[in-house]
């Protein structure tokens, strides 16, 4: 982050709202892959609860792109309140998305973001980051650069997610971590703004000798996903791979950034991808960071692959969780393997 460019803040954040009948329990996943012939092991959906943390998860009738023009919706409205009436959808001059189950190839999300709030053409820049499960939170450093750099006023990054409809193939248990959502914040940039607030650091880092570890079947051009039969955000048989890779080097590029920033010892909120609950809450035990500070939607959405942090986000901001000079962690990891790690302190 540049100190000398004033504040970048969150002033807006939102939620494409759940429909109440379409959230899915434990016992009715379990259910379809019985049916699908997959061995279930016995498991009950509290024993699914007990292993990874999940009770419910949104399969929606939604598409990716609904999901964020929703949630980018929420986050405008909000923001307007949040700012008096300062902000207006047409005043952006950025809108930033991505994800991993994008409607199309091409266009991309955040120019139909971009188009549906309204934002009057060659007004924004739009750009989608494809980074799995990492992408929403690149996408916040990619636009905070930018508007520092540009001397933009007010920006958007919006992700929606329908990885548990669309993707979720019901040949194995991992047809159980994956739930659909959308979030989205509106971020103000104030070049006169105290720098000790708002966004103040980041890490953005991968591994591409471990880029088999997770494809997306039969999402792309390429020719073998013609051999499978169902569309899948497949881990390849890497699941204990992945989770190990994430425990030790999320952590370490937390523990490593917040040293850097002088912020070792400060209590801080942990917001992690919800990949799901017992691996973040080894991170933040690896970090010295107590359960009630751990802040996930886990436990009634599941696994929202990019998603997952600003819906947490939305959820605790209209809560309201966070005090000034709270410091929260987000952290987001996945396909790649990709971490991107943004560190807020609220003002």
């Amino acid at each position: 982050m540049t100190a000398n460019q004033g504040s970048v803040r969150f002033v807006g954040f939102g939620e494409s709202p759940p429909v109440p009948e379409e959230m899915v329990s434990n016992d009715a996943v379990l259910a379809i892959l019985e049916r699908h012939g997959v061995d279930t092991k016995g498991k009950s959906g509290d024993d699914t609860e007990k292993l990874v943390g999940i009770r419910t998860r949104w399969w929606s009738k939604k598409s990716a792109t609904e999901h964020a023009v929703a949630a980018a919706r929420r986050a405008a409205d909000d923001a307007v309140r949040r700012t008096g009436g300062r902000f207006s959808s047409d005043r952006l001059e950025l809108v930033h998305s991505g994800g991993s189950s994008p409607d199309n190839v091409f266009p991309a999300c955040a120019c139909e973001v971009q188009g549906a709030l309204g934002v009057p053409g060659n007004r924004a820049e739009a750009r989608d980051v494809s980074l799995a499960c990492t992408s929403w939170v690149d996408a916040l450093l990619l636009a905070e650069s930018r508007m520092r750099r540009k001397r933009f006023r007010f920006g958007m990054v919006a992700t929606g997610e329908c990885v548990g409809s669309r993707m979720n193939a019901p040949t194995s248990l991992s047809f159980t971590l994956w739930g659909d959502g959308g979030g989205a914040v509106v971020l103000e940039h104030d070049p006169e703004g105290d720098p000790r607030y708002g966004l103040i650091a980041d890490f953005a880092g991968s591994d591409g000798q471990y880029a088999d570890w997770t494809k997306s079947v039969k999402l792309g051009m390429h020719p073998d996903h013609a051999a499978f039969e169902y569309p899948d955000c497949s881990m390849l048989d890497h699941g204990r791979d992945i989770h190990r890779y994430a425990i030790r080097e999320v952590s370490a590029a937390v523990r490593d950034l917040l040293r850097r920033e002088a912020l070792e010892g400060e209590p801080i909120w942990f917001l992690p991808h919800n990949a799901n609950a017992s691996m973040v809450l080894r991170m933040a035990d690896g970090l010295g960071v107590p359960a009630e500070r751990v802040l996930t939607r886990i436990r009634e959405r599941g696994n929202t692959s990019s998603a997952s942090i600003p819906l947490t986000l939305a959820m605790h901001a209209e809560g309201g969780t966070f005090r000034r000079d709270d410091v929260l962690v987000m952290a987001g990891f996945g396909g790649g393997m990709a971490t991107s790690v943004a560190v807020y302190r609220w003002p």
